[in-house]
């Protein structure tokens, strides 16, 4: 059965009587009374920034691993990042058009006695990647090394770099005339895999040493004016909890969301960890601070309760660093106001003034 449209209006009219706020003339003294309210304390003294962090690379000790001889990977021994490396330890097998040449003119030179021009030769193996024990066996046993091992040159955490690269690419012209007739397929970016071709001079894997670290940190924006290179940082994973310096602001930032600081370390620790930063500023704040439980958050406002004579007036502030327990207020309040210590009080309640 349908409503009456005169009835339907007169329900609605009555739900809206019901929802208006109610005048806070009708609320007695006693409803100011009995809830709590502080004063905004003044306070002077170093200035303790929270911020997140994540662990990265120390690129001043990480180290490139080129080729030197364009090539095809035939068999690839360090396949992750993160994983660790020996010095010496072989990293892949290559098999290059260019070295299968090479070996068999230099096994040519020595058939016809040209001493001086197998010196010459072997000087150029070694510098494109072969050993001297190589090159003996080469000369030895007559047999060319078709897929030649490279190994690393320096001790560390594998990292692959991003190496642009797209589809396939085919080889570059073979001064030798003993090119490759097969496909070359790129390295695809970031990632090494076996049948990827490598050019000369390509950097294809990077070293990093394990505990020479960077830890990035992203300040909050409103406190960026308390960070400076030398603050000591305290950093902690989860698990492990050290202590270090800022030692790198970069100029120009434009992120509105975060201010970046950078510290180095010297531990293990996995790259991309997240860590908790506590900041002890060499700049020391002072201002107006109240409990953090008398701001409210109302979407992008920040709101405080203050008192007055008729009820509580809702006043919009801006805030400033932030503490454990306090936070600080630019704008809005004076240190004589009185403020409601828990806004969340007064949430759901009617004793207060709309702003």
């Amino acid at each position: 059965m349908r409503m009456n449209t005169s009835i339907k209006f007169a329900v609605l009219g009555f739900l809206f009587l019901a929802c208006q706020e109610v005048a806070p003339e009708q609320f007695s003294n006693s409803d100011l009374a009995s809830t709590p309210v502080v004063k905004a304390t003044w306070l002077e003294k170093p200035a303790h920034i929270f911020a997140q962090g994540k662990v990265d690379y120390d690129e001043r000790f990480m180290y490139n691993v080129s080729a030197r001889v364009s090539g095809r990977i035939e068999k690839l021994y360090v396949k992750y990042p993160n994983i660790p490396v020996k010095k010496g330890e072989k990293i892949l097998e290559l098999y290059s058009a260019e070295l299968v040449s090479l070996q068999k003119h230099l096994l040519l030179l020595q058939s016809q006695g040209e001493e001086r021009l197998v010196k010459e030769n072997t000087v150029r193996l070694l510098r494109l990647g072969l050993s001297q024990k190589e090159i003996d066996h080469l000369l030895q046993t007559q047999t060319v090394l078709e897929r030649v091992p490279v190994h690393s040159p320096f001790a560390g955490v594998a990292h692959f770099p991003e190496i642009a690269s797209a589809g396939e690419m085919s080889a570059p012209e073979d001064p030798m005339g003993m090119g490759d007739s097969k496909t070359r397929q790129a390295v695809s970016s970031g990632v090494l895999e076996e049948g990827a071709y490598l050019s000369r001079g390509q950097t294809f894997l990077q070293i990093a040493e394990h505990k020479k670290l960077w830890v990035w940190l992203a300040v909050p924006r409103n406190q960026a004016d308390f960070v400076y290179e030398g603050d000591w940082v305290k950093l902690q994973n989860g698990t492990q909890n050290l202590e270090t310096k800022i030692d790198f602001i970069p100029l120009g930032q434009k992120d509105p969301s975060a201010f970046w600081a950078r510290a180095s370390i010297e531990e293990a620790w996995q790259v991309g960890t997240s860590v908790q930063a506590e900041i002890i500023s060499s700049e020391p704040y002072s201002g107006l601070f109240l409990p953090k439980t008398a701001v409210s958050e109302q979407g992008l406002r920040r709101l405080v309760w203050k008192k007055t004579p008729q009820g509580f007036q809702a006043q919009e502030v801006l805030l400033g660093i932030s503490l454990a327990n306090d936070v600080q207020i630019l704008q809005g309040i004076n240190a004589e106001d009185e403020i409601v210590k828990n806004a969340a009080y007064l949430l759901d309640s009617d004793t207060f003034i709309q702003p």
